[in-house]
Parts: structure tokens; C-alpha cells; sequence
């Protein structure tokens, strides 16, 4: 029996004695030997922007999955199209029908609108790497119509329109003889009105690539010739919709982004940056209607205010919304900012500008209230930051 007792006793004492020997927390004996100097401080900041400037950057659409044309309220958009395998045993045939096929992804306007455009010969070579807006003002093409359409577009239609076959007929002479064929343009041909859209279309990086079907006669044989995409873009222009000075103005594929800054001078230098969320809260005087959309911004890091160059991480803060208020973490960019890199602010754009091959080209803008608003509606950043003291 007394053996018994002593076994257990001698359980319990070693129990004891292993919880106290994991205890996180140090002994009143054990603290006095942490230097003062190796606490941290943890702490908070709350800034507001103290400006912003509204920039437009256009950039070439080639790699976006879409391409558009048409009008819608203020925006217009046209169409470029290349084709390859063009046959060059053909010249002198006689071109009984050519249509051209077209595959539905995107709308921009009201979903039951009309789209309407004519079709155009391209004169001279251009590059889909880097055709802009700006670029079509110098672009040449023969302003005679050699195919148009006109009507309402379902997602699950595709759009055929009749071209010329004389244009045809011009392509397999240039074949033959080894001359270039530059393509087509898309442009609308109506002035802006109520119920028209800008149709958006699969382009070649899409799954269902425009093309052209070629019904031919030669030595009274009847050939059928599909006459593939070869590189294709679109160029969209509109003003913005709000006066960009009494909001922050963003829109995708138009180029129009802002760049805010923030004033952090108030960080301790030696501070270490855990969080610093960005919350900008969007204003609902504006809306407008396309689909399939995109709804997030992303931050870049300005390198020079001046030239508007910024420089991407691999992985840019990209917002979440909850709400009206659009969240992401710069921490990063706070962080350098305190280690001495020039503060010269943090650009905002429309998170479908940076997907590249997977752009959607949509047009949604985004409005943001600006520094000027209501403190409970200014963009702000909340920085969570830690030194040693």
C-alpha cells in the first residue's frame, strides 16, 4: 500500500514540475535578463491621400481575348484583322461567296441594342504588339465598303457577314504574284444613339477564331477555301464619364488609372511594416452596363511621377471588395518608402489592364471618392507597424 502512494506521489511531482518547465511566459528572475532594447512595439497609423492625378495610358489590345466594335454612348470601338494561308494557285478564279464569321464574348450597352458596322480593306501593314488608338488616325485603308452588318447579337449567335468577292479575287491575284494583303478593318458606321452596343468578339487568343469561308470556281471545279486569323486587335476611345476632378477615375482598356499619394512621414524610420491596407470606397453616382466584367483594381509601386513609370511585383496587390470598399495591402511599397525609396505615390488601375493574354478588353469604369470627400470616405491606409524599443 505505502509503495502504491509513494508511485503515485511521485506522478504528480513530476506533472507539476513539466508544466511549469513549459510555461511561455519567464519567471520575474527570468525577465530582468531580456535587454529593454529587444521589446517591440506594436502600433497603428491611419493616413489619407493627399492628392491624386488622373492619367490616361494607352497600351495595345493584340493580346486581349476580345476584340470590339461599335458605339456605345460615348465610346467607339474598331476592329483589326489579319488572315494567313491565303492559296496562291487561285488567281483568276471566279469567287462565288466569301463570309466572314465572327464569335459573340462580350457587349458593352444593353444586351437587346444593335451593333452595326461596315468592313473595309486595310492599305498597309500594322502590328497588333503595338497599335493603339492613336495609331488609326495614320492607319490607310480603301474606304469602299465591302461588307456591313446591322442587327442585335445573342451570346450564343455567331455573326456572318457577306464581303465582296471582287476583294477576294484581288487577294488571290496579290498571291500569286507575291504581294501583301494587310486585312480587314471592322468600323462603325452609325453616329451614337440610344440602343446601339459595342459588340466584343473571341479574337485569336480566344477558342472560336474569326475567319473567312471562300467559295471559288476554277477549271469548273468548285473549291472551298477557310482562310484563318492571323493576329488580330481593337482600338476603343470614349471620354470619361465624371469629372475626373471631383473623383478617382479609372477604366480599363481606355487606359485611364490615378495615381494617389500617401503621406507617411510619421512612421518611425526603423519601423517594421506588417499591413498597411489601402481601402478606397466607390461611389455609386455612375454605372454602366457590360458583361462579363472584371470587378478589381490592383497598386503599383511609381518609380517616376513624371515619366509614369511604376514597377510590378510578381504578384501586385490586387483588391478584395467588401461592400462599396475596395481593400489591399501595399505593405511592401510603405515598407520601401521607410527604408528610403522617394515616396512618389501608388498608381491605381483596372485589374483587366494587367491580365495580358486573359484581358477581357472591358470597359467598366471605376470611381472612387477622392481627398476632397468626407474624412469617412477619402482613401485611407491602415498601417500596422512594430519597432524595437
Amino acid at each position: 500500500m505505502m509503495k502504491t502512494f509513494f508511485v503515485l506521489l511521485f506522478i504528480i511531482v513530476t506533472f507539476l514540475f513539466t508544466i511549469s518547465g513549459c510555461s511561455d511566459n519567464p519567471s520575474s528572475l527570468g525577465i530582468d535578463l531580456i535587454p529593454q532594447e529587444d521589446f517591440l512595439n506594436v502600433d497603428t497609423l491611419t493616413v489619407y491621400s493627399t492628392t491624386e492625378r488622373l492619367y490616361q495610358s494607352r497600351h495595345p489590345l493584340g493580346s486581349s481575348q476580345t476584340i470590339a466594335v461599335g458605339r456605345a454612348e460615348s465610346l467607339e470601338a474598331y476592329v483589326l484583322i489579319s488572315f494567313l494561308s491565303m492559296p496562291d494557285t487561285m488567281a483568276g478564279s471566279t469567287v462565288n461567296s466569301v463570309e466572314l464569321t465572327l464569335f459573340p464574348n462580350y457587349i458593352i450597352g444593353d444586351s437587346t441594342g444593335t451593333v452595326s458596322f461596315d468592313v473595309c480593306e486595310l492599305m498597309s501593314g500594322w502590328s497588333e504588339s503595338s497599335f493603339t488608338w492613336d495609331s488609326l488616325a495614320i492607319l490607310p485603308f480603301d474606304g469602299t465598303v465591302v461588307g456591313s452588318f446591322t442587327g442585335a447579337v445573342t451570346d450564343s449567335d455567331s455573326v456572318v457577314v457577306s464581303i465582296s468577292p471582287q476583294l477576294i479575287s484581288k487577294w488571290f491575284s496579290n498571291a500569286a504574284n507575291i504581294l501583301p494583303t494587310y486585312g480587314l478593318l471592322l468600323k462603325p458606321n452609325r453616329p451614337a444613339a440610344p440602343g446601339q452596343v459595342i459588340r466584343g468578339f473571341e479574337s485569336f487568343q480566344g477558342t472560336r477564331i474569326p475567319y473567312i469561308r471562300i467559295i471559288a470556281t476554277q477549271n469548273s471545279q468548285i473549291d472551298t477555301f477557310t482562310l484563318s486569323t492571323g493576329y488580330d486587335t481593337y482600338v476603343v476611345n470614349g471620354s470619361p464619364v465624371v469629372d475626373p476632378l471631383k473623383s478617382i477615375y479609372i477604366q480599363p482598356t481606355l487606359g485611364y488609372n490615378t495615381l494617389l499619394t500617401f503621406d507617411v512621414s510619421k512612421l518611425p524610420r526603423d519601423a517594421l511594416i506588417h499591413q498597411a491596407i489601402m481601402e478606397l470606397t466607390s461611389s455609386s453616382g455612375y454605372s454602366f452596363y457590360s458583361r462579363p466584367t472584371t470587378d478589381s483594381v490592383l497598386a503599383t509601386f511609381i518609380v517616376d511621377s513624371t515619366a509614369q513609370s511604376d514597377f510590378y511585383d510578381s504578384s501586385p496587390p490586387i483588391s478584395t471588395r467588401t461592400g462599396n470598399v475596395y481593400s489591399m495591402n501595399i505593405a511592401t511599397m510603405v515598407q520601401r518608402w521607410g527604408r528610403g525609396f522617394p515616396n512618389q505615390g501608388v498608381r491605381i488601375k483596372a485589374y483587366d489592364d494587367y491580365r495580358g493574354s486573359y484581358s477581357l478588353g472591358t470597359v467598366n469604369p471605376f470611381i472612387f471618392y477622392n481627398s476632397k470627400s468626407d474624412i469617412s470616405l477619402r482613401p485611407r491606409l491602415k498601417i500596422l507597424y512594430s519597432t524595437i524599443r
